[in-house]
């Protein structure tokens, strides 16, 4: 087990009230180490100087949208590991499934619970690194 407190996240959302919903409960399971960008240009150059371990990213923004900054992410040598959720109100499925053929770990739609993205973080760190999270709730 690696603690949760380990894990560095990258929230990629451009409604700053949301980022800050995924961060508190982020952060009620342990997870101490988020980071935020308004974009996925923004977040692109963070990902690889923040050392981020998983993205979890919005599909609708301006600059750059999440499909955009999941090829970046794919496309590049030092950051095509980084796990990749997307966390969005779109539910069309040639969206889904572009994601899916880019190389997304998971789609989760909104409105989300908190159970349903700590189930799917955990079962991506484990894909990523044969080790699960020990989870720490907040008191």
């Amino acid at each position: 087990m690696i603690p949760a407190s380990a894990i560095r996240i990258m929230i990629v959302d451009d409604d700053s009230g949301m980022r800050r919903l995924i961060r508190r409960s982020l952060q009620h399971v342990g997870l101490t180490q988020v980071f935020e960008a308004r974009d996925g240009l923004e977040a692109l150059t963070r990902v690889l100087e923040e050392r981020i371990h998983i993205v979890i990213c919005d599909y609708s923004m301006p600059v750059m949208n999440g499909l955009d900054l999941l090829e970046a992410i794919r496309n590049d040598p030092k950051l095509s590991k980084v796990g990749f959720i997307m966390l969005s109100g779109v539910t069309e499925n040639d969206v889904i499934r572009k994601a899916e053929a880019l190389g997304v770990n998971g789609y989760i739609i909104k409105p989300f619970s908190l159970v349903d993205l700590q189930q799917r973080l955990d079962a991506l760190f484990h894909k990523l690194n044969g080790r699960n999270i020990e989870w720490r709730m907040a008191s």
